[in-house]
């Protein structure tokens, strides 16, 4: 085109190829050529780079035409690029579409289409369906493009054909012959249908049977030879058995776990690795007899042509001892009882049960004085030292170990350096920090205040900036070490979003996505924060298996702005969810509801969800509950984003049947609920409720059944506060859960009753310091009640109970608390204290223990509450774990009560731990 230099260009044309493109503003964008320019080379080659940068291009070229005698016409041809938006698959395929795609590793949704991608994914296909016998499969592909020709659903056809059928099957053997018919089920035969992973089995079976005699190396191959005019497969087994190999080990008795010990009993195979990994199984399983010492040798790998080897194992085991103490000295920065949980070493256990004799080894010691001197240098302690002291009892049979640690002078900051930052000034780059000069070094706060410099610039739309730290040794002063933290910041550009695109959405309606879930639109400076915050609130849904928000650069910078396309990948999850789950909790209480009676304190829930209703993330669910004591029938209705406000809305319809101890209640309920997050582990919802509450058969005395025995409405606000930071809601080991809530019932809200209600619990989690392995466990609840308008109780629906399970485990479900005079039931009371303490410890496997006293007890009114009719509980249970939470047996002793010398026990049965 040099003939064209000093020419002036009189018409720029972008033709968009194979594409129903009708804006090409945003190419245009691209291209750094324009009208009455002089033609420049250099301007056509820079603006070639932007749109192949850009990632929407997959070809560009340039034509020229003269104009006139001294004018250019330039046209730039552009072939757009087809980005991958879904897979599909058609014909009888056989298998699950699922399985299918999991076979295409080179295709992803979002990224560029290629021929080779596709075609490479057509091949794929095909080896898969000939290992499952289909040799005869016709894989095709085609790609069908969305209206705008930038996005393309790629198909693949499948006609698998006959399945391929054994013609033959021979074994070949080496060494020994085996009777394989010990082998109960072969897995592949001839006439059957052929499928590779039939064949992986059969060797399987094979190796294993030799296994069982001992013959610890044998191998067995096989080879398949397709014969694709018969559409059949001939199929030959190979075994060498190698030699029988006989195991010893000296110096330790094992014998009843060798088989678990050694890798060869499980696969076979005996090579320097086997015998290596052997040889680690073995030295653990030393270690935990309480031969913390001991050196394990393994064998040289043995000659297997012959008929007999010999593999023998060498012990040293060492003293056997019991692991008494672990104490660490002279550490005072970081708390012992928070590094003892960290420590791979345990002492031995006061229980007959679990590591019994503690467990510890050189490599552990090792482990465990890294580990403690990891913890003090992140506190600025750069220069801490850890030895490890071994001390052992008169008797001989007991270890003490010491960590003695010398902590060394701390590291302090002797001053703070920011370079790089133009767009903020020192002063108030500084106000968004929270170390300062004179601070003591800690690691956790010099990234911290990395991140706080980054949100700052990302608040601006400064999406790609750094902040590094950099250390620079200052000596040592006042007997303290002193350093120079500099962050090295880079600004980068200013990024402001062009396009907002979603992909993976087949049923989710996306424009809802925009305006109620996207925190950033067109237009607006990107922002790292609102992406997180948008990842989260989708996640939130449980509508998206996978939220994945990123950012493509375009290469068009103009004065320190950059512009990006910013893309939200989903994976949608299955809409249709079906939960259900089985019970048990033992109960006292003679009432049932009628018809369920024969399930003796079995329960089960069965609810349906549809997490995406109508594409639009509304959630509405249909439940079920049945128990003894208990009928249950709810339909909901959520709604996460009303109107685009932050305030998940809940409607709930809910009848309910319920038999208390003595009385049943039938309750029709609507509930309007909406909820606000404050911070990932702390909530706060709202709700209106109007409930229609009928008691039937009760069975209490003429003043009781008076007020009772007509149905009451209520009509309620309540306000309630949660925060949970246990590391587990069904088996908590740390951590603390707090929840409140008041209600206010009143007449103007619809209700024939009034009275304010509150009830507030808090439980906390420790482990015992020098005994990590015991968790000590503490919960208070507090309920008070209070009518209004006339009445001084309740209507006994809405009163506090407590006694059973999961509270005062020295009573009988419900059986606490004031009881009628004349029949002896619980009627309840307008205030409850119960403070329950509980120490559990680990025993053997998946079972444990614990012992827990129960105090407190339910009072009529606020004004009832005395110490003198407090109540305690004392007793012992166990814990067994399952899948779906802790089966828990408990017998509680009641030692105190109203009635002075009279102890009774109970014995309860239920899932999930008591708090």
């Amino acid at each position: 085109m040099t003939e064209f230099l000093g020419k002036r260009i009189t018409r720029v044309d972008v033709i968009v190829e194979a594409a129903a493109i009708s804006d090409s503003a945003e190419l245009r964008s691209l291209i750094d050529v324009v009208t009455d320019q002089d033609f420049s080379p250099v301007r056509i080659h820079d603006s070639l780079l932007r749109l192949f940068n850009s990632g929407l291009v997959s070809s560009a070229r340039v034509e020229a035409e003269p104009a006139g005698s001294d004018g250019v016409v330039l046209k730039f041809v552009i072939k757009p690029q087809i980005h991958i938006e879904g897979i599909s698959f058609a014909g009888p395929t056989i298998f699950p579409p699922a399985e299918l795609r999991a076979r295409l590793s080179q295709l992803d949704l979002g990224q560029k289409l290629s021929t080779n991608v596709v075609v490479r994914g057509q091949s794929e296909l095909q080896a898969f369906y000939a290992t499952r016998g289909y040799y005869q499969a016709a894989v095709t592909s085609e790609f069908k493009l969305d209206p705008s020709g930038t996005r393309a659903t790629v198909v693949y056809t499948i006609n698998p054909g006959e399945q391929a059928h054994i013609s033959s099957l021979d074994y070949s053997f080496s060494g020994v012959k085996l009777d394989l018919s010990e082998i109960k089920k072969h897995a592949i035969e001839q006439g059957k249908p052929f499928a590779q992973p039939d064949v992986q089995d059969e060797v399987d079976r094979i190796a294993q049977a030799y296994i069982k005699k001992d013959y610890l190396a044998v191998k067995v191959t096989s080879t398949v030879k397709p014969d694709p005019a018969a559409n059949s497969v001939a199929i030959a087994m190979k075994i060498e058995s190698g030699p029988k190999i006989a195991v010893d080990i000296k110096g330790l008795k094992v014998d009843a776990r060798k088989k678990r010990l050694f890798p060869f009993y499980e696969q076979g195979g005996v090579d320097d690795f086997t015998l290596e990994e052997g040889r680690q199984r073995l030295l653990d399983y030393a270690q935990r007899q309480g031969y913390f010492f001991a050196e394990v040798h393994k064998p040289d790998v043995p000659d297997l042509t012959g008929q007999q080897a010999h593999l023998e194992y060498v012990v040293e085991p060492g003293q056997k001892y019991h692991l008494k103490d672990i104490d660490i000295k002279g550490i005072e920065a970081v708390p012992v009882a928070d590094i003892r949980g960290e420590l791979k070493s345990k002492e031995s256990s006061a229980l007959p049960f679990g590591l019994g004799r503690g467990l510890t080894s050189n490599e552990l010691l090792r482990q465990d004085a890294n580990t403690i001197q990891k913890r003090l240098r992140e506190q600025g302690y750069r220069r801490a030292h850890v030895d490890v002291l071994r001390g052992v009892s008169v008797s001989g049979q007991s270890l003490f170990i010491t960590f003695e640690v010398n902590q060394g002078v701390r590291t302090h900051i002797e001053s703070i350096g920011l370079g790089g930052n133009n767009v903020f000034t020192v002063d108030q780059l500084s106000a968004k920090m929270n170390i300062k000069p004179g601070d003591p070094f800690l690691s956790s706060k010099i990234t911290t205040n990395s991140d706080l410099l980054v949100s700052a610039y990302s608040n601006e739309g400064y999406a790609a900036a750094e902040a590094a730290p950099e250390i620079v040794d200052e000596g040592r002063a006042e007997n303290q070490d002193r350093v120079r933290l500099n962050y090295k910041i880079n600004e980068g550009n200013r990024i402001k979003i062009l396009h907002v695109a979603t992909h993976g959405t087949a049923h989710t309606n996306t424009d809802r996505l925009k305006k109620d879930f996207y925190l950033f639109k067109e237009s607006d400076w990107l922002r790292t924060e609102d992406q997180q915050k948008t990842e989260r609130a989708l996640y939130d849904t449980n509508a998206f298996t996978s939220v994945s928000i990123h950012s493509e650069p375009l290469g068009l910078v103009t004065e320190g702005v950059e512009e990006r396309n910013v893309t939200v990948d989903l994976a949608e999850a299955k809409r249709y969810l079906l939960i259900y789950g089985f019970g048990f909790q033992s109960r006292t209480g003679t009432l049932t509801i009628p018809g369920v009676r024969v399930l003796h304190g079995a329960r089960g829930q069965v609810q349906l969800t549809d997490t995406n209703m109508f594409g639009k993330l509304y959630t509405g669910s249909a439940q079920i509950r049945v128990a003894e004591d208990e009928l249950l029938g709810q339909l909901s209705f959520s709604n996460p984003r009303p109107f685009g406000l932050k305030w998940p809305l809940l409607l709930s319809l809910f009848a309910r049947r319920q038999a208390e101890t003595s009385f049943r209640t039938d309750r029709y309920t609507v509930l309007v609920q909406t909820e606000r997050r404050l911070a990932e582990n702390s909530v706060v919802i709202f709700n209106y409720n109007f409930e229609r509450i009928s008691i039937s058969d009760l069975r209490v005395s003429e003043s009781e059944i008076e007020r009772n025995t007509r149905p009451v409405r209520l009509g309620r606000l309540e306000a309630s506060y949660a925060r949970d930071t246990r590391d587990s809601a069904f088996d908590a080991t740390k951590g603390t859960f707090t929840a409140a809530s008041i209600s206010l019932a009143s007449t103007l809200m619809g209700g024939t009753e009034q009275f304010i209600k509150m009830i507030a619990e808090h439980s906390r989690y420790y482990r015992v310091p020098k005994v990590p392995a015991i968790l000590y466990s503490v919960s208070g609840r507090l309920g008070l009640a209070q009518p209004f308008g006339g009445k001084d109780t309740l209507p006994i629906s809405e009163r506090f109970f407590a006694g059973g399970a999961t509270d005062l485990r020295g009573y009988g479900f419900e059986q606490a608390g004031p009881l009628d005079p004349v029949t002896g039931r619980p009627i309840g009371g307008n205030a409850l204290i119960v403070l329950k303490n509980e120490l559990r410890f680990p025993m053997y496997g998946l079972i444990g223990g614990a012992v827990f006293s129960d105090t407190g007890n339910v009072f009529s009114r606020l004004s009832d509450f005395s110490l003198g009719n407090i109540t305690e509980t004392v007793g012992f249970g166990l814990r067994i774990k399952t899948p779906i939470g802790p089966l828990r047996f408990d017998l509680g002793f009641l030692v105190l009560s109203k009635t002075p010398g009279k102890v009774q026990s109970k014995f309860h049965i239920s899932f999930g731990q008591n708090f």
